[in-house]
């Protein structure tokens, strides 16, 4: 679901990394083994649907603490959730919770944020109200939007230190929803968007730069629907990484497709990063793949199962009839980024199911057809840690153990420039003393 951007250098300065990795996900609102936390994690469960793209947690805001659940977003900025003052927001909810709504004058923690706080409500976006409150509207890719005011509150989170987990609550600054329109039906009933996107705005970002948190966060999507999310840092053996192209979005340089580990026929600057990379966007729905790279694409896959299933466009997609386990018919995937790191997508990763009709399944690909970018979305269950330099503390255990040899370098020089001061002195002092003698 990528957004409208907050303007700002900001984003523009960091040198991003993302790992690409496979967690083991059970249940539906899970957790990461908490011996797998860097202190200071901070653990997030995820509820949602792999078939529709959708993936939720749950946050704490407010004093006293009010629980809502958002969207987790890679390709927009910023937190927001519904104002109680919202006329056309959802109150019914899909989800069999009633929807939540954010008043500000029951949090004794909160304030709204005036116009007049340049840093924040300055840039293309941002707005005044007649209430001399700072407003931004998001806009997202599929049409929809979203007006708010922001304000600054608590957020509470649950911060995992050796074995134990220790509360924390630090202020944040986010949107409270006063309009909402055109969201879709599945994500106009949840109560707002976590947005991750690479700018100052950023839930992550805020925190970080308080020090709460290290600036890394990762993802797991579990296939069946629900995951982990992780404010922080996990430690994984044997991840991949693969460098983030410069710019406000997360996106990496994706270099080649196999099918079923065949090379398909596409030039490989058609993903490159003149052309923006490829972007990593939990918010939306569909992956795409760029104009001249899918009909490749699908004609590779097309050739492995034509002989079993009926091949048939679904509403501008690629889908497929059959009466066989599509999971035995299927090709595998795998994509290539620079780095050398890969990965890998087994048929339950890919297809995503219509409906069954006297037996014949349909089903169709989880990617579309995209004139100006490619795009890896919510429908494609992607782990992965993406960590980024921070502007206050930073855990890299490499970059200490540099600064620690050559703040002992320095260290021994003084001490042996100390040595050879004293030294002279005392030759000084034995010579005077002869020819006195």
């Amino acid at each position: 679901m990528e957004g409208q951007k907050l303007s700002g250098s900001f984003a523009h300065s960091l040198l991003l990394t993302v790992v690409v990795f496979t967690l083991v996900c059970n249940g539906q609102m899970i957790s990461f083994n908490v011996e797998k936390y860097i202190d200071g994690a901070v653990d997030l469960p995820l509820g949602g649907s792999f078939d529709v793209g959708m993936y939720y947690t749950k946050i704490y805001l407010g004093s006293p603490s009010k629980e809502f659940l958002v969207q987790i977003d890679t390709g927009s900025d910023g937190l927001w959730v519904n104002c109680i003052s919202c006329k056309d927001c959802e109150h019914q909810s899909m989800l069999e919770v009633h929807p939540s709504f954010f008043d500000p004058s029951t949090s004794s923690t909160s304030s709204f944020i005036p116009c007049s706080d340049d840093r924040i409500c300055t840039g293309d976006g941002f707005g005044c109200s007649s209430q001399n409150r700072c407003t931004y509207t998001y806009h997202y890719i599929e049409g929809s939007w979203a007006l708010v005011d922001y304000v600054t509150d608590l957020i509470h989170l649950g911060k995992y230190i050796g074995t134990s987990t220790i509360n924390t609550s630090t202020p944040i600054n986010f949107g409270c929803a006063t309009h909402r329109q055109g969201a879709e039906s599945r994500t106009a009933t949840l109560d707002g968007v976590l947005g991750l996107g690479n700018n100052q705005m950023s839930a992550v970002n805020q925190l970080a730069a308080k020090g709460v948190i290290p600036s890394v966060f990762s993802h797991c999507f579990k296939r069946s629907g629900g995951g982990s999310f992780v404010l922080g840092q996990v430690a994984q053996p044997n991840v991949t990484y693969t460098p983030m192209v410069p710019g406000a979005n997360y996106r990496v340089e994706l270099q080649s497709i196999y099918i079923n580990e065949q090379p398909v026929p596409i030039d490989p600057q058609v993903f490159g990063t003149s052309n923006g990379g490829t972007l990593i966007d939990s918010g939306t729905t569909m992956g795409y793949i760029v104009m001249e790279a899918y009909d490749p694409f699908v004609n590779a896959i097309n050739q492995v199962v034509s002989s079993n299933v009926y091949i048939y466009n679904g509403e501008g997609r690629q889908c497929y009839a059959s009466s066989s386990s599509v999971f035995t018919i299927f090709p595998s995937i795998r994509l290539n980024f620079a780095g050398g790191a890969s990965m890998v997508l087994q048929p339950i990763d890919y297809l995503i199911h219509e409906d069954s009709v006297d037996g014949t399944s349909h089903w169709c690909l989880g990617f579309s057809k995209s004139e100006k970018k490619s795009v890896l979305g919510g429908s494609q269950p992607i782990d992965v840690s993406i960590s980024k330099p921070s502007r206050t503390k930073r855990q890299h255990p490499s970059r200490h153990f540099h600064w620690t040899i050559i703040l002992l370098f320095v260290v021994l020089s003084i001490l042996l420039f100390l040595l050879l001061v004293l030294a002279v002195l005392a030759c000084l002092n034995y010579v005077q003393q002869n020819m006195l003698g």
